[in-house]
C-alpha cells in the first residue's frame, strides 16, 4: 500500500447482554488465523452503544478490548460509550457523534 497505508482498526458494536454483538465477535475470532502478522503498530478505537444509561452495562466489553489490545499490542486509540442510544433519535441527542467526530480527526 505504499505510505498511504493505515494502521488503524475501528470496532464498533451495540452493547447486547453486556458485550459486544456475535457479528463483531466472529471478525475478531478470525483474527486467530492471521494471528502473527497482526501483533504490534497498530492504533484501535472501541465505540459502543447500548439502550441503557448505566456505563457499567458496557464494563465487560471494555475490559475484554483493553486485554485483546494488550494481546496484540496494540494502543488504543479512544474508547466511547454511547448511553442512551436505542434508537437513532435517542443517538441524536447525546454527545456520542460529536465525540465520534473529534476521536476520527484525532486519527
Amino acid at each position: 500500500m505504499g505510505g498511504s497505508e493505515r494502521n488503524a482498526v475501528v470496532f464498533v458494536s451495540p452493547i447486547y447482554y453486556y458485550d459486544i454483538n456475535a457479528q463483531l465477535k466472529a471478525v475478531i475470532d478470525r483474527f486467530y488465523a492471521n494471528d502473527a502478522v497482526l501483533h504490534g503498530d497498530k492504533k484501535a478505537v472501541l465505540m459502543l452503544t447500548m439502550a441503557d444509561n448505566n456505563i457499567e452495562t458496557a464494563k465487560g466489553a471494555v475490559k475484554s478490548f483493553k486485554g485483546m489490545m494488550r494481546y496484540l499490542e496494540w494502543n488504543i486509540a479512544g474508547t466511547i460509550v454511547g448511553v442512551n442510544c436505542m434508537t437513532a433519535d435517542m443517538l441524536k441527542k447525546t454527545d456520542f457523534p460529536r465525540q465520534a467526530y473529534e476521536l476520527g480527526k484525532s486519527l
